[in-house]
């Protein structure tokens, strides 16, 4: 890959109330003491120091857009259930917003491509017509309100994980 993965974003707020016009007083309630205390805070620099002030400047790191992201998940032997479970989980995240900052456009994410065992199941906007994959989402419909904790549990547990801490139980038996 070539040039840069993340780019800096510069912000600069400027609070509304530093540029209060005449006209905009009678919108708000007790304007004139109201404007007067954040000014005087602001002037003398008295504003809590837990916030921003009314006028700042930030810099956050993103990932540039455009970046495509692969990701693999690996289920030890699932149930159509637990198919169906991951299936209905990974086509929420079609056009959704990871991370912060959302407001500004920032972590928006779709997706473009599922495929389970070899097979496409995603078109680029949501899921294909396909019999297994259908079967697999009735399966986690009809199981979804008896599902246990535990049950759950076990299928989203790391297969390394429970490996890890069986050995460290072994270990500490012995």
């Amino acid at each position: 890959m070539r040039g840069h993965l993340t780019s800096v974003q510069f912000i600069r707020r400027v609070d509304p109330v530093v540029d209060i016009s005449d006209e905009d007083l009678p919108l708000i309630e007790n304007a004139t003491t109201a404007v007067t205390r954040w000014h005087s805070q602001f002037v003398s620099g008295a504003a809590d120091e837990d916030t921003r002030g009314l006028r700042s400047f930030s810099a956050h790191e993103v990932v540039i857009p455009g970046v495509n992201w692969l990701w693999r998940i690996a289920a030890h032997r699932p149930t159509a259930v637990q198919k169906g479970l991951l299936l209905l989980a990974l086509s929420t995240f079609n056009q959704a917003q990871i991370g912060g900052m959302g407001r500004l456009g920032y972590g928006r994410m779709r997706l473009k491509s599922l495929t389970v065992d070899g097979r496409e199941l995603w078109d680029g906007q949501g899921l294909v017509d396909d019999d297994d994959a259908m079967s697999w989402l009735q399966a986690w419909a009809d199981t979804r309100g008896s599902l246990t904790p535990e049950a759950f549990e076990s299928f989203a547990t790391s297969r390394r994980g429970v490996a890890t801490e069986q050995a460290k139980a072994t270990e500490g038996a012995a």
